[in-house]
């Protein structure tokens, strides 16, 4: 069941819309909110029309350009780097135990 004045779900067995206090066994309101949502249905439905004759604008393009690979280069020379600096710092930093435990494997 829905409240005449404000259109909001109520219990069946509600006096008093929990929301605006309308009464509900109002037969009166409940011939208003009828006629109203009715109209106010055409009207919802007028003004998306014009809405959509309003806004109904062609499609521009706003850039034409293109990839271009040359524009990458100092992200992989930065890469590069970057990783050559990781395999020297690795190198250096990790205990040198694991080099001796490889050819005692080896034998």
């Amino acid at each position: 069941m829905k409240c005449p004045k404000c259109a909001t779900e109520v219990q069946a067995e509600a006096v008093y819309c929990h929301v605006c206090g309308a009464r509900l066994d109002d037969p009166l309101a409940a011939a208003d909110s009828q006629a109203a949502e009715a109209e106010g249905k055409q009207n919802f439905s007028q003004r998306v029309e014009v809405s959509r004759a309003k806004s109904d604008v062609g499609e521009q393009d706003l850039w034409q350009g293109g990839f271009s690979p040359r524009a990458m280069v100092g992200v992989w020379i930065l890469c590069g780097v970057i990783t050559v600096v990781a395999l020297i710092a690795t190198a250096f930093l990790t205990p040198v135990a694991w080099m001796v435990t490889i050819p005692a494997l080896l034998l």
